[in-house]
């Protein structure tokens, strides 16, 4: 069955016990999967949201997970745009306290800035992706794979993360960072390809690949 709307997204996600989804091309919005309001939220095994077709593939303007479980995302694209009043800390891809999460083969489509200061005009802005705990629940068994990240403030956050990889990334024309890691256990970090950073020269960014706090 091909999905071709948000509803019908959820709809099929509501039914869901396992297996493929896979999503036309075309922007499906926000999508906000909240475990504790949201039977759907959590599967025994793994949903798999894929385009059906690579080459263009199915954008989301935002993800945000909360405590959801075995879901992996693969070959879509996160396609944040820059508004006003927007802090360079958003996060439009944000997974909170959950479990076996995938996201592979997507893009993760950043934005500059307009109308903060000269030195974040026309800069990345934001951040890719925030994988952080929830209340007593840290986020465990989360993968991150074979993705493009750009121009983003951050390419990614990863704090209070059990069983952890990061691998295969191509990520460019970010502004600070790469990825920061903080409070993590049995992380691999590996394959990644970090390169060529942009922000202005009266920036006070690190511009470090990759960072420990």
């Amino acid at each position: 069955m091909l999905i071709e709307s948000k509803a019908d997204l959820l709809a099929a996600l509501a039914e869901s016990t396992g297996g493929e989804i896979l999503l036309a091309p075309g922007n499906y919005g926000s999508l906000k999967l909240r475990a504790d309001q949201q039977s759907y939220a959590q599967f025994d095994s793994e949903v798999t949201l894929k385009s059906a077709d690579p080459a263009n593939p199915a954008a989301f303007d935002s993800i945000w997970l909360i405590l959801a479980k075995n879901l992996t995302f693969d070959g879509i694209k996160l396609d944040y745009t820059f508004a006003a009043g927007d802090r360079q800390w958003a996060s439009p891809l944000k997974i909170e306290g959950c479990c076996h999460i995938r996201i592979s083969n997507s893009i993760f489509d950043g934005d500059l800035a307009e109308g903060i200061d000269a030195v974040s005009d026309e800069y990345g802005t934001a951040r890719g992706i925030l994988v952080v705990g929830r209340e007593t629940t840290k986020s465990q068994h989360i993968t991150i794979t074979n993705n493009e990240f750009f121009n983003w403030m951050r390419a990614g956050v990863f704090a209070d993360v059990d069983d952890l990889v990061v691998s295969g990334n191509d990520v460019h024309s970010i502004r600070s960072d790469g990825f920061d890691f903080i409070t993590v256990n049995r992380v691999v970090i590996e394959d990644n390809h970090i390169h060529d950073f942009v922000a202005s020269p009266d920036s006070s960014d690190h511009r470090d690949f990759i960072q420990f706090w």
